[in-house]
């Protein structure tokens, strides 16, 4: 009886880091493995393991047991650009919906750039005037609008 054989897509090698570390509970104790591709910085694999199946692996044995999810493929061996933009917010915007913080981000979110809704509303992130020393001189404010500082990223081949 013949086999099939399994084809696959061509084998590229990325360069990235492991780590390992023991995560405990009330009722597992396991060995967790990460991967990270170096390009992107981005985690792509995380593998569980109890304590027995780890031992067996690390001691020769193939083909061991384990659980894991793999994520963010569509990024592995990408570049990860950053920038931070300051972004317009009317004075009196409330920014409690995700939506409204998208609209806001829309006209910044061009080229595959995405912004952190997270830095909209943040108060570490007020935009302010500087002095000719340098010193903080009051809120950057245009047309009824005050400004944060947004960090958009994105990844490029």
């Amino acid at each position: 009886m013949a086999q099939s054989m399994v084809q696959f897509k061509e084998k590229k090698m990325y360069k990235g880091s492991v780590s390992m570390s023991r995560t405990r509970g009330n009722d597992y104790d396991k060995v967790h493995i990460t991967l990270t591709d170096e390009s992107s910085g981005c985690q792509v694999m995380e593998a569980y393991l109890p304590l027995e199946e780890f031992a067996k692996a690390i001691t020769g044995q193939g083909y061991v047991n384990c659980d894991f999810e793999i994520y963010n493929t569509e990024v592995i061996g990408k570049k990860r650009e950053v920038k931070t933009e300051a972004v317009p917010v009317p004075e009196n915007e409330r920014l409690s919906e995700k939506s409204e913080k998208a609209e806001l981000l829309k006209p910044f979110e061009v080229d595959g750039w995405v912004g952190r809704d997270s830095d909209l509303g943040n108060h570490h992130n007020i935009v302010y005037n500087t002095d000719s020393r340098g010193k903080k001189a009051g809120l950057r404010r245009e047309n009824g609008n005050i400004f944060y500082w947004v960090s958009f990223h994105r990844f490029v081949d």
